[in-house]
């Protein structure tokens, strides 16, 4: 056997170890942190004011999230927090679209648990589901007609996300992946104190992600 070959089938080993080291570390139990970021879109908004209808649309927004998690197994357990910003786009009353202008954002906290699936190479497919609680704010929208809505309320909220993992070393994963969120509907009132009837946010969202294991 040349020594070339002997050289080529050295380094082909050292790089199979190396790969099988990183998956095996990167499947132990323990700590991590991660943050991602990605655009999100948001459903239009039905409700009402009083015995007027009431529809929002919103632009593309963004979402960002981070917190901390423990795996054991295949199986992992998170602490999230994530924020949402989407601008408004048009707003319509008695259906008659008006000018206006503000922003429909939302802060949650929730709980994760995921499923990683084993497949015996750096990438790592998973999927998850979350529960807990998101506050809903509308900020500073305001249509004419005159309309000026800036109020909050918190609500139950859930979520399922899905995508996959790629190992880059033993401590550090990258991931892209799709989030739904789903939050209840918020009780809100408008700047005259009168009750708004208002859809929860449903959110849909590509993010890319960053993974570090203690």
């Amino acid at each position: 056997m040349s020594n070339r070959a002997m050289d080529t089938r050295i380094s082909i080993g050292l790089v199979a170890t190396v790969t099988f080291v990183a998956v095996a570390e990167t499947h132990a139990d323990g700590w991590y942190v991660f943050a991602g970021v990605g655009p999100s879109y948001t459903e239009d908004v039905s409700g009402s004011i009083g015995e007027v209808s009431l529809r929002e649309g919103y632009d593309t927004g963004f979402m960002v999230h981070g917190g901390t998690g423990y795996r054991v197994g295949p199986y992992r357990l998170e602490g999230e927090i994530t924020y949402a910003e989407h601008p408004l786009d048009r707003i319509t009353l008695g259906g008659i679209q008006a000018a206006s202008g503000g922003d429909r954002s939302t802060l949650a906290g929730l709980v994760n648990f995921y499923v990683d699936f084993d497949t015996a190479t750096p990438w790592v497919p998973y999927a998850g589901a979350g529960i807990g609680a998101a506050r809903i704010a509308v900020n500073s929208i305001s249509a004419s007609p005159p309309l000026v809505l800036d109020d909050a309320d918190t609500v139950f909220a859930f979520q399922l996300k899905g995508g996959v993992a790629y190992t880059l070393s033993p401590s550090v994963q990258v991931s892209v992946g799709y989030r739904f969120f789903s939050a209840d509907d918020p009780e809100l009132k408008d700047a005259n104190g009168l009750e708004v009837s208002s859809e929860g946010s449903q959110l849909h969202t590509l993010e890319a992600g960053l993974r570090y294991r203690f």
